[in-house]
């Protein structure tokens, strides 16, 4: 980790927040555009990276958390409803409180690159993501597509209520009823835009096992 050994008396905060920032933008990205597993690395390297410059840094770390959850608002809340969509941009107000009070002390952020980290991202929301998302959520699933209901796939990243999957070598973002834990073997119910929805085979299992019985 020495490349990432700091001086926190010379490190440029206003890079560092940016790296931060960039890193959970990317992860949203992700999420509206799973499958390839290239978007999701690159997070994870950024995050990585990030945290581990931010404990030699004087690091507010409530603010930080804060952060975090404005930028999830865009994690999560187009997927529990389509129209919840637009509601994530209250995220920002979060995202920009958490900025600002990110290093202790007298190190801070430039007011500019916290405006300019709002902005950015902003308009990539409303300009690139959702027409995405909305693109997707219109187009009808057939052909390769139909295939997938049915198929069998291992949960990556828990599912409560919306995780990871890995379906045919292909990443896809999930949905299920019920929480999924990481590892957990599930089959696709649906395909719903640039998600899937899915439901662990055990319990599907039971299901039909208990139809079944009914039947008899």
């Amino acid at each position: 980790m020495g490349f990432l050994t700091i001086n926190p008396e010379t490190a440029n905060p206003d890079i560092i927040y940016v790296i931060l920032v960039a890193s959970l933008w990317i992860g949203v990205t992700a999420t509206y555009i799973p499958g390839t597993g290239i978007i999701e690395g690159i997070t994870l390297v950024g995050l990585v990276g990030s945290l581990i410059v931010l404990t030699q840094m004087p690091t507010n770390w409530l603010a930080a958390l804060v952060l975090v959850v404005g930028v999830s608002f865009f994690l999560v809340m187009p997927f529990l409803k389509r129209q919840y969509a637009p509601m994530a941009i209250a995220g920002l107000a979060f995202q920009g409180i958490g900025s600002l009070f990110l290093f202790n002390g007298d190190r801070s952020v430039s007011i500019f690159v916290i405006v300019l980290m709002l902005l950015i991202p902003l308009a990539y929301h409303q300009l690139v993501l959702l027409p995405t998302l909305r693109k997707f959520g219109e187009q009808p699933v057939t052909g390769k597509d139909d295939m997938l209901i049915g198929e069998h796939g291992r949960v990556t990243k828990a599912i409560d209520p919306i995780g990871t999957v890995r379906v045919k070598s292909e990443l896809w973002t999930a949905i299920s009823e019920k929480p999924i834990q990481a590892g957990g073997e599930v089959v696709v119910l649906e395909r719903d835009g640039l998600q899937l929805v899915v439901e662990e085979v055990k319990r599907k299992r039971q299901q039909q096992e208990n139809e079944q019985e009914t039947v008899q």
